[in-house]
């Protein structure tokens, strides 16, 4: 088993939802009709972790060292030094994860349209 797919089992056991986004120079080239500063950066990782304990559970793991932090290709992949947001999720539409005990936002059948006319 290669050290990539030992790493996302490992993630995705300890982290409840992990997610890549990636940003295309062609959807760069697209934002700039919309006047806004774009980020500084062509992608970036979200975690998503039920509560603290778990984020530093996974932040401080070893597996997270060794398979990140001090591998000899990160600068290829992450621009350091790391950034860091840390929030609490309200979904305003849609399905709440679950998992990570969220609630749901609205959804299109809780809406009565004869409202907003």
């Amino acid at each position: 088993m290669s050290r990539h797919v030992i790493w996302c089992l490992w993630f995705s056991t300890n982290a409840k939802f992990p997610n890549q986004t990636h940003i295309t120079p062609e959807l760069k080239e697209k934002a700039k009709a919309t006047g806004l500063e774009q980020l500084d950066f062509d992608g970036c990782s979200e975690l998503y972790v039920k509560n603290w304990d778990d984020f530093e559970q996974f932040y401080g793991s070893p597996e997270y060292a060794n398979n990140t932090l001090h591998r000899k290709d990160t600068a290829n992949f992450m621009a350091m030094p790391l950034r860091i947001v840390v929030g609490v999720e309200n979904v305003i539409f849609g399905q709440g994860l679950n998992s990570l005990g969220g609630g749901d936002g609205l959804h299109r059948d809780d809406l009565n349209p004869r409202e907003f006319s």
